[in-house]
């Protein structure tokens, strides 16, 4: 076993460290200086963490020095300077700094630098990764065609490359950037695996062959995308065709499916882009209602509820929309009060609520246990407003009723209710008992869950809760028994991050 023998800090004595624990001594202070490295803000901290490596030794280090060109890049500070001094100390440079360079140039716009370092390091002997190549067709993009086909050329003749799908797909979004439409097709058509990235380019070429319904095309894609859950694959191509003069014209529709899928990603940022956009393309949100709207929904849901009302203030019109939207982002953080107030103020307009507006206000009032005001709109949703409860109505309403302890009353209206109960109300009864520590009520909730909803492990666990809050360990143990014959697990939680 090779060892390296160093003196000990504190007898000055001899001793012998295994080598590979000092090599993984040192991926682990690699690793850490990274992470450290993804948090600096400016210029001055970045500095700091490389002082800190010429102190330690690890100043040629590939991992770090990677990273603290794309942290240089991600400031955007000049590649010239201080990055390229950087580059210029490492002795034999490794392929990911080389790429971290070539793709901090690209990203400048800097493309023709890009391409003479991507000279200097096959001169050099190193061998391109897929990230250097998907760089340098991201470069290609502000010159011409030509260049890339060049680049492709220089694929195929290194070899190993031809059916990297990363490589692929930013060789397709360079032809289709560039308009050699058929170039992307044929590439597209001889790819063996393809993916939603893949598709997305490929939609976006055939939208640009078209005349007439382009902008029909576009929008029913936008709004599929949005409808299914995917909000990335609908920004992406959103993004796509705002970056290039597209024959696509953006309309209210498409914009109101982008805002949308901004809303279901929940990031402050992409709210902030896809806003700036609409003021660009002129859709003012003070004079399009429909736009206003959606942006009053978006911000809502992206946890930005004063941003919200600002836009909801400066409404010329307003219509059914805009008022849900607001009451209902004044109830998901928890402004009851304010979504009631607005609620009022609504029906002093002639603009009439309609049964997603007394969902909004009633979860409102149930979650701020304003059981008196409540049962007064629910009331009023019949009988003045001719609104017909749904379910979701009613679930509000014992949600409501469970929360401030009336459980028994709760369960009676769960019982005569018109409508056929479904997993949401039994669920919302289900947590007011274990709120309240009600085993009676909380064991016929679960009985119907189980039976509606058999495979959902979270009604076990409220269950298994609300007895050991009572102390009833063998129930416990029970329900945890049935679990295991079930094959449940409890989920871990999660959160996200926008990064």
């Amino acid at each position: 076993m090779l060892v390296v023998r160093h003196f000990h800090s504190t007898g000055r004595k001899f001793c012998s460290i295994p080598f590979s624990q000092l090599f993984q001594q040192r991926r682990s202070l690699e690793s850490q200086i990274s992470t450290t490295l993804g948090s600096c803000n400016s210029i001055h901290e970045i500095k700091q963490v490389h002082a800190h490596l010429l102190r330690i030794g690890l100043e040629h280090s590939s991992l770090v020095i990677t990273k603290l060109i794309r942290m240089l890049t991600k400031l955007e500070i000049p590649m010239d300077s201080y990055p390229s001094l950087l580059f210029n100390q490492v002795q034999n440079p490794t392929s990911f700094i080389w790429t971290a360079l070539i793709r901090g140039y690209s990203l400048q716009g800097l493309a023709s630098e890009s391409f003479l370092m991507y000279k200097r390091m096959r001169r050099d002997g190193v061998r391109p990764t897929s990230f250097t190549f998907s760089a340098l067709f991201k470069a290609c993009d502000v010159v011409d065609a030509a260049f890339g086909r060049q680049l492709h050329a220089h694929v195929v003749c290194i070899g190993g490359f031809e059916s990297d799908l990363h490589v692929c797909n930013t060789l397709i979004d360079m032809y289709v950037n560039c308009g050699s439409i058929e170039c992307g097709r044929r590439l597209f058509d001889d790819m063996p695996v393809r993916d939603v990235i893949s598709w997305t380019s490929m939609i976006l070429v055939c939208l640009m062959g078209l005349r007439d319904k382009d902008t029909v095309v576009c929008t029913a894609m936008l709004t599929g995308y949005v409808q299914n859950g995917k909000p990335g694959e609908a920004l992406e191509l959103f993004k796509s065709i705002m970056m290039k003069d597209s024959v696509v014209k953006v309309d209210e529709v498409a914009l109101v499916g982008a805002i949308s899928a901004c809303a279901q990603l929940g990031g402050s940022e992409s709210a902030n882009w896809i806003r700036n956009i609409a003021d660009k393309e002129g859709f003012d949100s003070a004079e399009n209602v429909v736009v206003g709207s959606a942006l009053i929904d978006m911000y809502s849901k992206c946890g930005s509820v004063e941003e919200a009302y600002r836009i909801f203030q400066g409404m010329i019109e307003r219509n059914v929309f805009s008022y849900t939207a607001m009451i209902t982002g004044f109830a998901m953080h928890g402004r009851a009060e304010s979504a009631v107030e607005l609620f009022y103020d609504m029906l002093e307009t002639d603009v009439k609520p309609n049964e997603v507006t007394f969902i909004g206000v009633l979860s409102a009032c149930s979650h701020a246990g304003m059981v008196k005001v409540g049962k007064e709109i629910f009331e009023r949703m019949q009988k003045e407003f001719g609104v017909t409860p749904s379910a979701d109505h009613y679930t509000c309403i014992v949600d409501m009723l469970g929360r401030c302890g009336y459980l028994e009353e709760a369960l009676e209206l769960v019982q005569r209710m018109p409508v056929k109960p479904h997993g949401g109300i039994w669920g919302a009864l289900l947590g007011a008992c274990k709120i309240h520590k009600n085993v009676e009520i909380a064991e016929i909730a679960a009985g119907h869950l189980f039976e509606l909803e058999p495979d959902n492990v979270g009604n076990f666990v409220v269950l298994s809760n609300i007895y050991s809050s009572v102390g009833r360990l063998d129930d416990v143990l029970r329900i945890r028994n049935s679990m295991r014959r079930k094959q449940l697990t409890k989920n871990p939680g999660c959160s996200w991050l926008e990064t």
